[in-house]
């Protein structure tokens, strides 16, 4: 478990050879808009890092308050900033 004010991470080590990610974001975060905004931005953002993270993990990423008034941008600050201290990079 890797903990940020904008998000947690939640790894499980898995015996496959790809890396999967679930999102969450809860009802209290906003309306369905948002809440949907806010996983279109989460997904995007492990598309295009997927390829440096290592294989052979189960991740479950929860947003949080914070995240739904962020951009892209600090979307993936965040991304990389939990990544890099649960040593899910290559």
């Amino acid at each position: 478990t890797v903990v940020d004010a904008m998000s947690v991470f939640y790894i499980l080590p898995d015996q496959g050879e790809d890396i999967k990610i679930g999102l969450a974001v809860g009802k209290k975060l906003g309306c369905a808009v948002v809440r949907n905004h806010v996983k279109r931005l989460m997904r995007e953002v492990f598309r295009m890092h997927k390829a440096e993270l290592k294989k052979g993990y189960h991740i479950v990423w929860v947003a949080r308050k914070k995240l739904t008034k962020a951009d892209y941008k600090t979307f993936e600050r965040v991304f990389l900033r939990l990544a890099k201290r649960a040593a899910l990079l290559q």
